[in-house]
């Protein structure tokens, strides 16, 4: 066996350290830090569902109008695709019997729906095998999910149902989707688009429900502020001080006048300008970005770029932010 050098002991360690802290570089945020231990999002609000099996629409919809995206439940039903395969398009038909698998009557899944409120402009996309910590991160971030599951958190079982194309999906009877947007402790917060209310359910029989159908999600894919954001907001703090400033000329006494010119630190130093026009607050616990930038009559990409926050939008009670 060929002996190996000083020089090449120390590159074969040094690709050793790197396969090692490669993982943890790429590990996601929400792995790294512990979510809040309660969250909750308000000013989102949900309707029954028109039709017999048009959960997933009607959660879509009320999903993107809390982000501000309006659609119908028969415009998003209208544009779905109709497919046997629930990954792929809905299964059945609208008003057809709740309970059934696939290719009778069923529904759909949540890469269809993320797809169509896409095009819709609601930007968003679905994922499986997500883990609890992520949806606290989401909830903690003003973000609702919106989740499958079994009827009222049942715990359901698998069915791998073959496609005509040759596909194995999983299915399972009495398949629902739910808006997820709250929890504290033990128990979690959820829209129930059958009846239209937001209803309480044990953590664990959620998280029994949830994975009967592989822990998929559809969650909202905000974009990062655009650079053009930040310009429109950046006048506001130099164009602020120019009207407070003028009072100070108007106060004609030559003695007031000499010191403020000779020592220009002194008007940038003084809180008094930009306290007048800049306001801050402190994130409380339970607060959530979009729902502080609605308290304030802001958007939340206004609130965003103020703050030059970008995704996933983090937020954590003791954080001060700017809202005027």
């Amino acid at each position: 066996m060929m002996k190996m050098t000083a020089p090449g002991r120390k590159i074969s360690l040094l690709l050793c350290l790197f396969l090692f802290l490669a993982p943890l570089v790429t590990k996601p945020v929400s792995a790294q830090f512990t979510p809040p231990e309660e969250a909750y999002i308000s000013g989102l609000y949900g309707y029954r569902q028109a039709y017999t099996l048009s959960c997933e629409a009607r959660a879509a919809v009320d999903f993107a109008a809390y982000f501000g995206v309006y659609i119908t439940e028969n415009q998003f039903i209208n544009a779905m695709p109709t497919s046997d395969d629930p990954e792929l398009g809905f299964v059945g038909d609208i008003n057809g019997y709740w309970g059934s698998i696939p290719p009778y009557d069923y529904g759909v899944h949540s890469q269809p729906v993320a797809q169509v409120l896409t095009d819709f402009g609601m930007p968003a996309y679905s994922q499986k095998y997500l883990d609890w910590t992520t949806l606290q991160w989401e909830i903690a971030s003003g973000h609702p999910v919106i989740v499958w599951v079994i009827s009222e958190m049942w715990n359901g079982t698998q069915i791998t149902y073959t496609t005509e194309a040759g596909r194995q999906v999983i299915v399972a009877h009495y398949e629902h989707a739910m808006i997820l947007k709250g929890y504290d402790g033990e128990i979690i917060y959820a829209i129930d688009p059958y009846t239209g209310t937001e209803k309480t359910y044990y953590l664990n029989n959620f998280l029994s429900s949830w994975a009967v159908l592989e822990n998929q999600a559809v969650l909202a894919d905000l974009p990062e502020p655009t650079p053009t954001d930040p310009p429109t907001q950046t006048p506001t703090p130099t164009l602020t001080p120019t009207p407070t400033q003028t009072p100070t000329p108007t106060q004609t006494p030559t003695p007031t006048l000499t010191p403020t010119s000779t020592a220009t630190p002194t008007p940038t130093a003084t809180p008094t300008p930009t306290a007048t026009p800049v306001i801050f607050i402190t994130v409380q616990a339970g607060d959530t970005l979009v729902g502080l930038a609605t308290r304030h009559n802001l958007t939340w990409q206004q609130f965003t770029a103020m703050n030059n926050l970008t995704y996933p939008y983090f937020i954590y009670p003791g954080d001060v932010f700017r809202i005027r």
